[in-house]
């Protein structure tokens, strides 16, 4: 199964077997069919993005591949993408079983809300490249 560590720039506290705990890391899972809802609207809103700057998302070769923040920054600078419903919807998806807070608890509503704003966006972008966007990044870098 695929999966990614990332790691927060804040740490987050959390309960696990009646002790407190904190966790530098929260550990992504690739997406099921169960969260066909959440990836095809993260997707839509990338892609709206990509047609609002004119379509040239393609990378020359010499330039690196996008990160989780160019795609956040492009979504957040875009009229067609809503930052906002980019933000609840990855949250959808990331309190509905692919985020391990530590790589052993699950990431709830309660727990994604005590995260800074900063890693949630950073880890919204970083899921994006990582799981939905690696094949459609490939092929707009080989036009």
């Amino acid at each position: 199964m695929k999966e990614l560590q990332f790691d927060l720039k804040e740490p987050l506290e959390y309960s696990t077997g009646g002790s407190q705990s904190s966790s530098q890391f929260i550990v992504l899972h690739a997406p099921t069919s169960k969260h066909r809802k959440e990836c095809a609207e993260l997707k839509q809103a990338f892609f709206r993005a990509v047609n609002d700057i004119g379509g040239d998302a393609e990378a020359p070769a010499d330039k690196k591949d996008p990160t989780g923040e160019d795609v956040m920054m492009m979504i957040a600078m875009s009229r067609g993408a809503d930052l906002h419903s980019v933000l609840e919807t990855s949250r959808r998806l990331f309190t509905g079983g692919v985020a391990l807070v530590g790589g052993e608890e699950r990431l709830t509503s309660a727990l994604i809300d005590r995260m800074s704003l900063e890693d949630l966006e950073r880890m919204t972008g970083e899921y994006l490249v990582f799981f939905l966007l690696s094949s459609a990044l490939e092929k707009m870098k080989g036009r």
